[in-house]
């Protein structure tokens, strides 16, 4: 693993995350709009050790944390479902969009679940339509998700990710 590949896409996420770039892309009055941190968490944990995939984990949800309004939250839930998924990965076939969009989904419902949860602990405080807000986003992470999985396998060289080519 690259790290400071790694540290430069995270931040780019990050940015473009919680900036105001992704207001065009953003559908309802509930805000709805893909997770850009999962979808990154998601194809490196998919392609990396797994030793790796918790540092970058832990990592990705501080970010996510930093970005965003409480502190604690993202950090657990990003770490504890990567380091899952890490361990889980080798169960997975991830080579199709089906299967990432499916992948995608489930693990979203489960992160955001769990850091409303967490947020709900922590300040008393959560929104009205929350359910419906995290599986809207689930789905739209969804839908995005395996063409931004297809960009960044495309250029996953630059995070020392190396394909494997199997013979027929």
């Amino acid at each position: 693993m690259r790290w400071i590949s790694f540290i430069i896409a995270l931040l780019i996420f990050t940015i473009v995350g919680s900036s105001n770039m992704m207001n065009y892309l953003t559908i309802g009055q509930l805000n709805i709009r893909p997770q850009l941190l999962i979808i990154l968490l998601l194809f490196l944990t998919a392609n990396i050790e797994p030793r790796d995939a918790i540092l970058v984990s832990f990592i990705t949800g501080f970010l996510a944390d930093i970005s965003g309004v409480t502190i604690g939250p993202a950090l657990i839930a990003f770490g504890i479902m990567g380091s899952g998924f890490s361990t889980f990965k080798e169960m997975l076939v991830l080579n199709r969009m089906r299967y990432q969009a499916v992948t995608l989904f489930l693990f979203s419902i489960l992160a955001l679940a769990t850091i409303e949860a967490l947020t709900f602990i922590k300040t008393g405080q959560s929104s009205p339509k929350f359910f419906y807000a995290i599986v809207l986003q689930s789905l739209y992470t969804a839908l995005v998700g395996p063409i931004i999985w297809k960009g960044l396998a495309n250029i996953s060289f630059i995070f020392g990710i190396v394909k494997t080519r199997r013979r027929r």
